[in-house]
């Protein structure tokens, strides 16, 4: 457990960095990167998530973000409680995304 201006985390923390993780694999950056340091944290309590591009990602992505970006940590959903929403239901087997990564690899080694 870490202690972050005097406030307690537990691993609803990781969700968080989760919901931010797809956000930057989403749109290249991560949210407040153009900000200076510490001002992202200033955003995120005074404004609350980062917004998102709703019209980009489907309405199970943004219900699952919405409920990852939680600001209050008490009230975002676990890892387990995540696990058991509609987004999960569109899931394929991880071997499916093999052959994907070794043509990325292709596509950079000619580049």
């Amino acid at each position: 457990m870490l202690f972050f201006y005097r406030k307690h985390y537990d691993n609803k923390i990781d969700v968080w960095t989760m919901g931010i993780l797809i956000i930057e694999m989403d749109e290249g950056d991560p949210p407040f990167l153009n900000e200076p340091p510490d001002r992202d944290l200033f955003l995120i309590a005074n404004k609350g998530k980062p917004d998102l591009n709703r019209d980009k990602i489907s309405p199970e992505l943004a219900d699952f973000l919405d409920k990852s970006l939680e600001v209050e940590a008490a009230s975002r959903l676990s890892a387990t409680d995540l696990l058991k929403m509609p987004l999960m239901d569109k899931c394929v087997d991880l071997t499916t995304i093999r052959p994907l990564i070794v043509a990325a690899k292709k596509a950079l080694k000619k580049a």
